[in-house]
């Protein structure tokens, strides 16, 4: 399926694009279309308690290499920005490197951006990518304790292999930017100054983004905020002045990065390595 969001382009794996290409593609506006995102398979292998998609009830599907060889053979596709994962922060999917092969049968110069949770870095080649264009990573890693991180993603003893695969990235691709993202809800908004000298410091990333988590109700189902709830008995959601405290620790752990901003309502800031190592000096 393709879908304009804005001035992107995605194209979903939920469901194939053929046969109806053209119809597709006529619904578009290609003239506004700076970005396209691809999104890999219909599958995460996290459970995240602020998820509003339901992935246990979600067929499996992989996005289709022909769905995307369409596309690039269009006369109307013209941008060269990619980003790999989207709304669903996908899987990679069986078909990762290849996609990266087919984009560089077509031409070498593109701009590309893989967003992960960074589970399946030891089992996919980002090298692909990195050879047509890729400078920027960013992965949801949601504490640096342990203990934290399984509760918040539904996982188990899942983050010290994604410590291992950030450090493995950062050695193997020094060049490439690592943008951490944090989103904050009572489950883990605990030590974030610990947070910010791990992800600085010892995993090497160039940026943190720290998100509010937002629980609202929606279309979808969310099994695993609601299963939190009954386990927790009270709601994950952070007030006003939790929030304020959150932003507070996270300010003082970077002095001189703060730069906040909204998105959808959602508040969001960011925090630059750079800056920090400037405001220290």
């Amino acid at each position: 399926m393709l879908a304009e969001e804005g001035d992107w382009v995605t194209l979903y794996s939920y469901h194939p694009l053929a046969p109806a290409t053209m119809e597709h593609f006529s619904a578009i506006d290609w003239s506004k279309i700076d970005r396209l995102r691809i999104d890999p398979v219909s599958a995460c292998n996290a459970r995240c308690v602020f998820c509003f998609a339901d992935f246990d009830n979600i067929p499996v599907r992989q996005l289709p290499m022909e769905d995307v060889a369409l596309l690039l053979a269009h006369p109307a596709f013209k941008t060269t920005k990619i980003s790999i994962g989207c709304a669903y922060e996908p899987l990679m999917g069986k078909h990762f490197e290849k996609y990266a092969d087919l984009f560089a049968s077509y031409h070498s110069n593109w701009e590309c951006v893989i967003v992960t949770n960074g589970i399946m870095l030891d089992k996919k080649d980002i090298a692909p990518w990195v050879r047509i264009g890729l400078d920027h990573l960013h992965v949801s890693v949601h504490s640096h304790l342990s203990d934290v991180y399984d509760r918040v993603l539904g996982t188990r003893n899942m983050f010290e292999r994604v410590e291992r695969n950030l450090k493995m990235v950062r050695s193997r691709f020094p060049d490439i930017s690592i943008r951490l993202t944090n989103v904050v809800s009572k489950e883990n908004a605990i030590d974030l100054t610990g947070f910010f000298q791990w992800a600085f410091d010892e995993i090497g990333a160039d940026k943190i983004e720290v998100y509010r988590a937002v629980f609202q109700e929606l279309r979808h189902s969310a099994p695993y905020l609601e299963a939190w709830r009954a386990q927790q008995q009270r709601s994950p959601s952070l007030t006003d002045e939790e929030w304020a405290a959150v932003i507070s620790e996270c300010s003082k752990a970077a002095p001189g990065t703060y730069n906040g901003r909204f998105l959808s309502g959602v508040d969001h800031v960011i925090f630059d390595r750079n800056a920090t190592a400037q405001a220290a000096e």
